[in-house]
């Protein structure tokens, strides 16, 4: 993991990098994304696609739209420690929130995932990583975050000869056509039918909380037991 920069109150690990907190000029919650280095000779094609998710994320967030989360940018695009800065959610992502109010309206919360869900589409854009960790919470509403930037950084991977294809951590949420065909010559385009899939998986996994503390599927990382079956 790379030195967190100076000013971080704490770091939160996540698996394609890490989320430094801390705040901004003015004393507001920063959450500075970094990605894990990846070799120089791809670095200028993930910094690229990943620059161009935030500035479309950059563009629909700037409508404020209720259910979409607001991302300041990206910095150090040319380096090997380039991030993506958004105010940090002290209210947590959608599953820690139901956690800590067990009594909060998930329907609700679920027709607003809903509604994000159908703007960006309606605007001709894919999330590519719908789950409930991609849920910020923002004064007790449901807003949308990481929009576009994983389906960027798998393709990147996808294209990295030196890069062993394994099933991620978070395949549950993707449809069993796109887990069965990981070809790197020819990787499917997101489109927005996986968001469909994806909403319909975090939806079941929200109903299912109300029963369980373990999400769905709860199989290791890298499992095809499932997906086998599947």
């Amino acid at each position: 993991m790379q030195d967190a920069p100076a000013g971080t109150l704490r770091t939160i690990p996540g698996p394609h990098g890490c989320i430094h907190v801390s705040h901004t000029g003015t004393g507001a919650p920063l959450a500075m994304k970094r990605f894990n280095a990846v070799g120089n000779e791809f670095l200028h094609h993930r910094a690229l696609e990943v620059s161009q998710a935030v500035y479309r994320w950059q563009a629909v967030a700037a409508r404020q739209h209720p259910n979409i989360y607001p991302v300041y940018g990206i910095r150090n695009r040319d380096s090997v420690s380039f991030a993506i800065d958004m105010p940090y959610s002290a209210e947590g992502n959608l599953m820690n929130y139901i956690t800590n109010n067990p009594q909060t309206a998930r329907l609700a919360l679920v027709e607003q995932i809903a509604t994000g869900l159908e703007y960006l589409h309606r605007n001709g854009l894919v999330h590519g990583n719908l789950k409930p960790s991609n849920v910020l919470m923002e004064q007790e509403r449901a807003k949308l975050t990481d929009i576009g930037i994983t389906a960027a950084l798998q393709l990147e991977d996808l294209r990295n000869p030196r890069k062993t294809v394994q099933l991620p951590s978070d395949w549950m949420y993707n449809a069993a056509d796109e887990i069965l065909r990981i070809d790197l010559n020819d990787p499917m385009p997101v489109m927005q039918g996986r968001d469909v899939y994806a909403f319909a998986h975090t939806v079941y996994e929200v109903s299912l909380h109300m029963c369980s503390d373990d999400p769905p599927f709860n199989y290791p990382p890298g499992s095809f037991t499932l997906a086998e079956r599947i």
